[in-house]
């Protein structure tokens, strides 16, 4: 990300998943307020797919899988799954979201269940910045409920949360959606480190992660190569990487526990069985839902 300049990647991600609402009719997702983040250079192809047109829009669906095969789908699939995720999370008692790398996340604005937690929503602060104005432009104010904090990963770990307000002894649910990839080993050891340090046990992580072999280049699977080369020309390039089968020891060593690893199959089995339209999600990213372990250690309250 150059210095002083919003993410081109939170506003991409932004496009596709209001983009991705129309186009596929709420099917996976439905975000009502991602198309407020858009600029000129992606607000144009919202308004195509705003216009309804049925040809229209399956033509727009077809022409951005040959163009980019997997990319609406994975967009799609993993907000959806993170989103289930988190209001699994906070019915079950969480009563405090930290969203690191927030981006244009919307979901402390659009998830019912988020209006009585409170939220900390982590990020560059170029881009936050952008963000605060447009949700000052949307609701007149901003929402109580959300904590916006200025961050740099590679400076400041989690173990600062409670400073801000974070309560370590309540449950949590962190997530990093889009963030570990963009990190250098060393940082996404420490961020991961770090929840299991600050946070009460039981609280969930969330995260998407990357295989290795796309960050070294030497990944075959559909536009894996693609997406490296395109991340690295927009100064976001993918710098980490963790193999499926080493996930879960990975966790371990960073004092999490493993609950779930999901790939393209299964993102495909819970929200695409229709596959009307033959939307592809990409192989080579994958999510997975850990929680803190209670034999870990923490730091002293």
């Amino acid at each position: 990300m150059k210095e002083g300049t919003p993410s081109w990647t939170a506003e991409w991600m932004a496009a596709l998943r209001a983009c991705g609402s129309l186009l596929l009719e709420d099917e996976i997702l439905a975000d009502p307020f991602a198309k407020h983040f858009l600029s000129r250079r992606f607000s144009w192809l919202y308004s195509l797919a705003r216009l309804g047109i049925g040809p229209l829009n399956r033509g727009l669906t077809s022409l951005g899988e040959r163009l980019l095969p997997g990319t609406l789908g994975w967009v799609l699939t993993r907000h959806r799954y993170i989103d289930d995720g988190v209001d699994e999370a906070v019915r079950a008692g969480a009563t405090q979201v930290v969203i690191v790398g927030a981006g244009y996340d919307s979901r402390a604005l659009r998830l019912p269940a988020l209006s009585a937690v409170r939220i900390f929503e982590l990020d560059h602060p170029a881009t936050q910045a952008r963000k605060k104005e447009i949700v000052l432009r949307i609701f007149g104010d901003l929402p109580k409920h959300i904590d916006y904090v200025s961050w740099d990963a590679r400076q400041r770990d989690l173990q600062q949360l409670p400073e801000l307000g974070f309560d370590r002894d309540t449950k949590a649910v962190f997530v990093l959606e889009g963030f570990l990839w963009y990190m250098p080993p060393e940082v996404a050891r420490a961020t991961l480190r770090s929840i299991a340090q600050v946070a009460a046990p039981g609280s969930v992580v969330l995260f998407d992660y990357i295989l290795p072999s796309v960050v070294d280049g030497t990944c075959t699977l559909e536009y894996a190569k693609e997406t490296r080369e395109q991340l690295a020309k927009r100064g976001e390039p993918v710098l980490s990487g963790i193999e499926p089968e080493h996930l879960a020891s990975y966790l371990r060593e960073n004092g999490l526990r493993l609950i779930e690893d999901v790939g393209h199959d299964r993102l495909r089995e819970r929200y695409m069985r229709s596959n009307r339209r033959k939307i592809k999600i990409y192989e080579f990213l994958r999510i997975a839902r850990a929680e803190t372990d209670p034999a870990a250690p923490r730091l002293p309250s």
